[in-house]
């Protein structure tokens, strides 16, 4: 199952280097699964979890640029975060994300509406 796992999640993944996609997000799942979401703390399950970008892709445009994902889709750039976490942060860097968790942290009404709403959104990219 969790082959299996790594293998979805590695799809999109583009890597200069052949056959390390799969292992590498293979090690991250058993390391990761068991443990905390580092954003809302939700336990990483092998249902709930999704393979996030540090640094995003800023554009639809920069997704589909093969250059990009060769600088963006490194080992040091990607963690493993809850599906929910990663959609509701959507084209945030993981600083600004963290960011406005501590800010929304302040209010628990809105920090319940506000990430009920971003994780119910489509990704979108600055345009340029």
């Amino acid at each position: 199952m969790k082959l299996r796992k790594a293998k979805s999640l590695a799809t999109a993944l583009r890597w200069r280097e052949r056959g390390k996609k799969v292992p590498f997000v293979l090690g991250l799942l058993e390391k990761k699964l068991g443990s905390p979401c580092p954003y809302c703390q939700k336990e990483l399950t092998l249902k709930n979890v999704s393979l996030d970008h540090k640094e995003p892709f800023r554009t639809a445009a920069a997704r589909r640029d093969l250059e990009e994902h060769y600088r963006l889709d490194v080992p040091k750039n990607l963690h493993l975060v809850c599906r929910r976490c990663n959609k509701a942060k959507g084209n945030l860097s993981d600083a600004q994300y963290r960011k406005l968790l501590r800010f929304l942290a302040t209010d628990k009404h809105m920090e319940a509406a506000i990430l009920q709403k971003l994780s119910q959104s489509y990704l979108i990219y600055e345009r340029h």
